[in-house]
């Protein structure tokens, strides 16, 4: 940790690990508490490390503002990997961090790699914690407190289903809003193209959000500046910046009022589906993609027995998803 002054003149320098690897990926300082706030990861099991991990665990840091010593430390994680991506200073005190994990046993852990969030109070202690994905890799990059006094991540994901329910293709960015006190998802949405779109950064207003981003894709929500769809990028990369209203939730429990159906269910050699969709996505019960298009009858007397999740695309561009079984 260095500390400069105004003239970006080095002022002091502190270390701060044990006597493996540790690193920090995020730093803040709160007003209200008067600390810096350190978030990143470690292995190590002494030092500085009070509660050593059980593999490579977040790892959290406050520091005093007078004498830049630890006001207090803390890991949290499960039996794998765990990283704090980012942190923020909430309005109550207390502190909230996202980051990366690959640990099966955490709550609500779905796929390769899932977002992890969680708050701790002023004083370190744990209030919360929770993963969030679907069925492959997520990860975060940014979290904020919104105008709700909720917490917003912006991530990149190439899940399908858990928590994410319809991508795109390849990444695309994935915005959730989460309950601040309890951890419980509120809202979320995928944003995106038919290539690959990261978000960076995001800023809260009080309709929406600003995010920022870069993107492959050129069409999905990528859209010019007079808001017709992108036809055609230069280079491989672009600048994407966007502003959304309120989000709603991106997938949709069984609704007959969006008219859209498949039957029978169960289903055995073909699969019918009815309504009005652009597209439709089936995968199973592991997240694997077994069905992209529009067609109306799908053969599915290959498939193996078990539970299937449909998301079609709607002309509205609502998404609903709908389960069902094959024998």
């Amino acid at each position: 940790m260095l500390v400069l002054n105004e003239n970006g003149e080095l002022q002091t320098s502190k270390t701060f690990g044990g006597n493996k690897k540790d690193g920090f990926n995020a730093i803040m300082y709160s007003e209200n508490n008067e600390q810096f706030y350190i978030g990143g990861y470690t292995n190590s099991d002494d030092g500085d490390i009070n509660t050593p991990p059980q593999l490579t665990d977040t790892w959290l840091l406050a520091i005093n503002n007078n004498d830049y010593n630890i006001a207090w430390e803390n890991t949290w994680g499960g039996t794998s990997a765990e990283i704090i991506v980012d942190i923020t200073a909430l309005k109550n005190g207390n502190i909230a961090f996202t980051g990366e994990t690959s640990s099966s046993d955490l709550p609500n852990f779905q796929g390769a790699f899932d977002i992890f969030c969680g708050v701790s109070n002023a004083n370190g202690n744990l209030l919360w914690a929770n993963t969030y994905g679907g069925s492959s890799a997520d990860s975060p990059l940014a979290i904020i407190e919104n105008t709700e006094n909720n917490l917003a991540i912006i991530s990149y994901s190439n899940s399908l289903g858990g928590d994410i329910g319809f991508g795109y293709q390849a990444f695309n960015i994935w915005l959730a809003e989460i309950n601040a006190e309890n951890g419980n998802l509120l809202e979320n949405q995928i944003l995106g193209g038919n290539r690959w779109d990261f978000g960076s950064t995001i800023l809260p207003l009080e309709d929406g959000y600003f995010i920022t981003g870069n993107t492959d894709s050129f069409d999905g929500d990528i859209v010019d500046g007079s808001g017709k769809k992108t036809t055609q990028k230069d280079g491989n990369h672009d600048i994407w910046i966007a502003k959304l209203s309120k989000i709603t939730n991106n997938t949709t429990s069984i609704a007959p009022n969006l008219q859209v159906q498949l039957f029978p269910n169960p289903s055995q050699n073909f699969l019918h589906l009815k309504g009005n969709f652009k597209l439709a996505k089936i995968f199973n019960s592991s997240g694997q993609t077994m069905h992209i298009g529009n067609e109306k009858i799908i053969n599915i007397k290959n498939w193996k027995s078990g539970v299937y999740i449909a998301n079609f695309l709607l002309d509205n561009g609502k998404i609903v998803s709908l389960k069902f079984e094959k024998v």
